[in-house]
């Protein structure tokens, strides 16, 4: 079958387009996850991680503070604009584990509001972890922030742990990165 030499009409040509842009504008069937039930966080976040022994001898651990925006103020600071942010954590070594100890959400008051991760969680070489804060989540406000405390049982190279912050309404989009910093090098 061949392509006929007799073209499309405009109004073809604008219902293809319109259907186009409709269809590539919905979203996927849910995969039966109640997302309510999860409260911003991935619905499992331990599934890149792998269970820690009991006694874990950490030779090195640092505590991290990384940054997240929830919401920030637009339209001469009258206007919140709600963000959403991931949390990763990168294990950059080629050969070893590190072990996330904790992961902790905070307020822009200080205030605790989700412990996501409490105990000794194995992140393998090259791993990453994340969580996830939905834009509909602005509960932290503009000085939320995440604590994670990571270690290692042999010297390892420094695990990557940032948010990507992202929002967009109408035509307007925000998206940024914020680099965790070290908080706590215990002796």
């Amino acid at each position: 079958m061949g392509i006929s030499k007799r073209s499309l009409s405009p109004f073809a040509v604008l219902a293809l387009g319109v259907c186009l842009v409709a269809l590539g504008a919905c979203e996927p069937e849910p995969d039966g996850q109640d997302e309510d039930s999860v409260q911003g966080v991935l619905a499992d976040p331990t599934q890149p991680f792998f269970q820690g022994e009991e006694e874990v001898s950490l030779s090195r651990s640092e505590t991290l503070y990384a940054s997240v925006y929830s919401n920030i103020l637009v339209r001469d600071g009258e206007v919140p604009f709600e963000m959403a942010s991931t949390l990763a954590i990168r294990n950059t070594d080629l050969d070893t584990p590190i072990y996330v100890t904790s992961v902790t959400y905070y307020d822009s008051k200080g205030t605790l509001l989700e412990t996501f991760l409490d105990g000794t969680f194995g992140l393998a070489p090259l791993a990453t972890a994340s969580f996830f804060i939905k834009g509909s989540d602005t509960r932290g406000g503009l000085g939320a922030k995440f604590i994670v405390k990571w270690g290692s049982e042999v010297p390892v190279s420094d695990p990557i742990v940032e948010t990507l912050t992202v929002g967009s309404s109408g035509s307007q989009a925000f998206s940024f990165i914020s680099p965790a910093r070290v908080i706590d090098e215990p002796d």
